[in-house]
């Protein structure tokens, strides 16, 4: 019987570039904190990423290839100039959980020297697939990024998922639900309804799962679209607010802040300029 770790993800590549990155790789006392992964290939320099709170930091060093995960507040420094090829992306599984989360898997490996060439090739199509910007340039860089994301997954130890993952088929219709109904009202009834539970029982069902509450996910995915907005549209804050759910745009602001830690003025300002 297959488990539910043979999911296979589904993969969004949104940019991918080379740059060369100094000391304005990442700008001092500014937090990362994206809806997306990152994943680097340094060919010259050394850097360092630090989660905020202190418990991980990853190297981002020549012949190394690092997945930075989703939603992981951090902090960049360039020890040096890099030459750095990176891209974001996602990765979900059972409609829109976040798969490193899923699969408990941290990415990051260092390349045999025999290998690196293979790897450079593989960045040098990847990035110059997608800034071809057709549709079969897309479709030929998510291949190569999956390419790449496989072969780290093999050489890593087996992955174990978080207490509850293997329940996540279970709540698919709910997470698909929140998802598609992030602008209208939310409530715990109206989701424990769909699966037809107690409300207190599948609370707990969900945040046994996902390790929070079903609403707290909800605000979550809320804040995580309007990041989107921010970064892709020049709309007020009001009308974002509306079409991320929040009715109340003050409301929105602190909650924002809360889960960003800037107000979304501020976000809007540093998501000008795309940070590798």
């Amino acid at each position: 019987m297959p488990s539910e770790l043979d999911d296979l993800p589904v993969t969004r590549l949104l940019t991918a570039d080379r740059t060369r990155c100094g000391a304005d790789w990442g700008p001092p006392a500014r937090v990362f904190n994206d809806p997306f992964a990152r994943l680097y290939w340094n060919t010259a320099g050394d850097g360092v990423v630090r989660q905020v709170d202190g418990r991980r930091s990853w190297r981002v060093a020549p012949g190394w290839l690092v997945v930075i995960p989703a939603r992981s507040p951090t902090c960049y420094h360039s020890r040096e100039t890099m030459d750095l090829y990176w891209c974001h992306f996602t990765a979900t599984v059972y409609g829109h959980w976040d798969w490193l989360a899923f699969t408990g898997c941290l990415l990051e490996r260092e390349m045999a020297v025999a290998e690196r060439p293979r790897i450079q090739f593989s960045w040098e199509r990847l990035v110059a697939a997608w800034k071809a910007g057709t549709p079969a340039g897309r479709l030929e860089a998510d291949g190569v990024l999956r390419q790449l994301l496989a072969g780290m997954l093999a050489a890593t130890p087996p992955c174990r998922p978080p207490a509850g993952a293997r329940e996540m088929a279970r709540l698919r219709p709910v997470l698909e639900h929140i998802q598609n109904h992030l602008d209208q009202p939310l409530t715990l009834a109206g989701l424990a309804g769909l699966l037809h539970l107690q409300p207190t029982y599948f609370s707990n069902l969900f945040s046994r799962c996902l390790g929070e509450g079903p609403m707290a996910y909800a605000v979550r995915r809320r804040i995580e679209r309007a990041q989107g907005l921010l970064r892709t549209t020049d709309a007020p804050l009001k009308a974002i607010a509306e079409q991320s759910g929040f009715r109340d745009v003050y409301y929105f602001s602190r909650m924002f802040r809360r889960v960003i830690g800037v107000p979304p003025a501020a976000f809007r300002r540093q998501a000008e300029k795309v940070v590798p």
